[in-house]
């Protein structure tokens, strides 16, 4: 079948637009792609069994978390690799990207990760005792990241690392 076909939409784990809103990724396990919206175009393809994806809103940066051992960082542009960073611990279920696509973070196994794309190395890491992380969103400015956890739990960190986490109260039923 068709890669990025139309019951991708049916099956979608990730969904993004750029800042500029000129450029859409979807992902869907086996199926992600990145289309232009204006006209239609599907502009890249990464086949693979991801389980998250993320572009950063420049356009420029897609990152995408296998299924169990690694996240890949990819020129949305060329789709060419730029790097990949391995998970330690175990599967990450979700990846977000900085606004400039210079951060990403991820989640290993329980923790959350950030790395430093340009060089591949971990910069940061948040043992989360235990509990999986469903989501991470970086706040505009990219100083801080949003971090939702399985069971409705959320805090907000510093990217710096500089403070403990601000716990968002009322979420847990």
């Amino acid at each position: 079948s068709d890669v990025c076909s139309s019951d991708l939409m049916q099956r979608l784990n990730s969904l993004t637009f750029s800042s500029n809103g000129t450029t859409l990724f979807a992902s869907a396990g086996e199926d992600t792609c990145l289309w232009d919206v204006a006209s239609g175009q599907r502009l890249q393809t990464w086949p693979g069994s991801w389980m998250r994806g993320a572009l950063s809103a420049d356009g420029q940066t897609v990152a995408l978390a296998e299924n169990g051992t690694h996240i890949e960082i990819f020129d949305a542009k060329s789709g060419k690799n730029k790097t990949r960073l391995p998970l330690s611990a175990g599967r990450s279920y979700t990846v977000a990207l900085s606004a400039d696509g210079h951060t990403v973070a991820g989640v290993d196994d329980a923790d959350v990760v950030l790395w430093d794309v340009p060089s591949g190395k971990e910069v940061r890491r948040w043992q989360q005792g235990g509990q999986a992380r469903s989501a991470l969103r970086f706040l505009p400015g990219d100083q801080r990241l949003a971090i939702a956890g399985g069971k409705g739990e959320m805090s907000i960190r510093k990217v710096d690392g500089h403070d403990g986490p601000i716990v968002l109260e009322g979420n847990t039923g």
